[in-house]
Parts: C-alpha cells; structure tokens; sequence
C-alpha cells in the first residue's frame, strides 16, 4: 500500500475550504438578486404611480456574482486537480440555467 500524498491532502483541503466560502459569497448574492428583483416586480405592480427601477446596483451584483462564479470554478478545478491524489471525492460540476 502507498503511502498518504499528504501534500495533496493539504493542498485538497485548502481549495475545498476556497470552494466553501465562494459558494456561500455566492449564496449571499444570489439572495441579494433575489430581494431586488422582487421590489422591482413589487414596484412595477403599482399602477398607482410609476417607480424608475433602478437597475445599476442589479447589474452591479450580477456582476459580483459573474465574478464569484468565476472564481468558483477555478477553486473547484483546483479541489479536483488533488482530489485523486489526496484520495478525496471529486466535485461534479453542473451547468444550470
């Protein structure tokens, strides 16, 4: 039997600690888009009178979330680059939407 890549290991755990915090960064923006987009639709319901929807600070989070999606998947790519060698489970990566 081989013994432990423990380099691997580390440098496993050191992208997977990466791959968690950029998904929940990202969780957080995604919640932030949610929250605006359901006051625009809020303000664009009101016929009473009509509500300009601000769209650049919309633009800016799908901007931070482009950038986070990003960085996420060259964090994953980096997980699973030591995964085999550390003996650790892969991420799948799936495209959505």
């Amino acid at each position: 039997m081989t013994e432990p890549n423990f380099e691997a290991m580390g440098r496993h755990q050191h992208a997977l600690t990466q791959v968690r915090s950029l998904t929940d960064q990202r969780l957080a923006i995604i919640r932030e888009i949610k929250r605006w987009a359901e006051r625009c639709e809020t303000w664009a319901r009101d016929y009473s009178e009509f509500c300009d929807i601000e769209t650049v600070s919309g633009l800016d989070k799908i901007d931070k979330l482009t950038d986070l999606n990003s960085k996420l998947a060259d964090a994953v790519t980096e997980c699973n680059l030591w995964a085999e060698q550390a003996r650790a489970q892969r991420i799948r990566i799936r495209q959505i939407g």
